[in-house]
């Protein structure tokens, strides 16, 4: 499923390098991968508002898929609705426009404007968007995948509020922890044995090795008070292997279409959520299940429809394989 990615560059500048190469984001439902938002177009922007978002969506002319990357919590997208408004996306703005849009409230245009912190003389700018909104609502998007912490982490009503604004086929978004890094891989041993010793000094804390000798990766999160504040963790790491280790690293967890070759003393962007003081990758067999999708798991009756996508021989193999086994469960279950 081909899909843009819009990143707030502000809140995280590594967003969109990381999606130029790393172009393909998992789509889940039950816990399990059954699809990839394959992204062919990157639209960075400072101080993303819900306007440019609706722009750049319009602009794309398909309704296929879109990826968000901003800050947010469990009942806010942290984005202004415009750059005159200093309304948030919140549950309650949300509400209001669904409301407005369905014709479910008495209130004027002008009472709902003011009620979203458009001044009188900005009227014209609540009535675009709110032609953004139902030119987007007509494209129906078969995804809206939101990256931003925390979006279902109490539930998911605002996840569900968003997808009746914007009428969208499908919504997900992570219920921890999001963020966009860049990785400096340059540590590495000179030898196996220097490796060892490494990785077994208690005193560096808990590490995860990853890969086989003489390829491995030691991998160690963590996340100082400040660097919650600012929804961001870091991430050191030791290779045993200057190049090959990272390379096999980066091939494991981070699916792409794009040929990529790591360079030693490279800085590479990645994404992961950070959940329990673990980092998890979207390559990784635990990222599905971190995220929260609308229509939920139960509320679609068997059987299912997938449509074709757009990627690579081989994830589609993959992908057939996950959706298979997916399904049998689910009949299994009923």
């Amino acid at each position: 499923m081909r899909s843009i990615v819009i990143t707030d560059s502000s809140a995280h500048p590594a967003a969109a390098p990381f999606y130029t190469w790393c172009n393909l984001e998992p789509i889940s439902f039950g816990g399990i991968v059954i699809d990839w938002l394959q992204i062919d177009k990157v639209l960075p922007k400072p101080k993303l508002t819900l306007f440019k978002i609706l722009e750049d969506i319009c602009y794309s002319n398909r309704g296929e898929g879109a990826v968000v990357v901003c800050h947010g919590n469990d009942h806010a997208l942290l984005v202004q609705l415009h750059k005159n408004t200093n309304q948030k996306l919140t549950l309650s703005a949300a509400q209001t426009l669904v409301s407005f849009l369905d014709r479910q409230t008495a209130k004027s245009e002008k009472e709902i404007a003011k009620e979203l912190g458009f001044a009188t003389k900005e009227l014209g700018d609540f009535q675009i968007l709110c032609d953004l909104l139902v030119d987007v609502r007509a494209l129906r998007l078969k995804h809206f995948a939101l990256r931003a912490c925390n979006m279902g982490k109490t539930g998911t009503l605002f996840l569900e509020t968003v997808k009746r604004l914007l009428q969208c086929d499908m919504i997900s978004g992570p219920y921890c922890k999001d963020a966009y890094i860049d990785w400096n891989p340059h540590n590495y041993s000179p030898n196996s044995e220097h490796f060892e010793k490494t990785i077994a000094d208690v005193r560096l804390g808990q590490k995860l090795v990853w890969g086989q000798k003489p390829n491995r990766v030691a991998i160690q999160g963590g996340q100082t008070p400040a660097q919650q504040a600012r929804s961001e963790w870091s991430m050191a790491s030791l290779a045993e292997n200057s190049t090959s280790a990272v390379q096999e690293f980066l091939e494991e967890f981070f699916p792409t279409t794009k040929p990529f070759t790591y360079c030693q003393g490279t800085i590479v962007p990645i994404h992961g959520f950070y959940y329990n003081g673990a980092i998890v990758f979207p390559g990784s067999a635990h990222y599905a299940g971190l995220l929260v999708t609308v229509p939920k798991f139960e509320s679609i009756p068997l059987p299912m429809y997938f449509p074709p996508e757009e990627v690579v021989r081989p994830i589609q193999r993959i992908t057939a394989k996950i959706r298979s086994g997916f399904q049998r469960r689910r009949a299994a279950r009923g």
